[in-house]
């Protein structure tokens, strides 16, 4: 079984066109489903609450920002 812990040197997933649009269309409230299992990890949180954090954190397509998000998100589920 693969460990699906978030590695920013792995490649991310390309955008699609539609990704984009909808990106560009909503801007900060496009939330990546991809994420929610690269944060879960051993966490026994919802994913709803997974994604409400990452709508907080990550919902840009600035790579840095989305790697920044992620590390708080990671914090804020640690300290509670």
């Amino acid at each position: 079984m693969t460990d699906t812990a978030y590695d920013p040197a792995a490649e991310q997933p390309r955008l699609t066109a539609l990704d984009t649009k909808a990106d560009t269309q909503f801007p900060g409230l496009v939330v990546r489903k991809d994420l929610v299992g690269c944060v879960r990890g051993n966490a026994v949180v919802p994913g709803y609450v997974l994604e409400f954090l990452l709508a907080q954190y990550c919902a840009t397509d600035d790579e840095a920002t989305i790697d920044a998000g992620i590390e708080s998100v990671r914090n804020i589920l640690f300290q509670h």
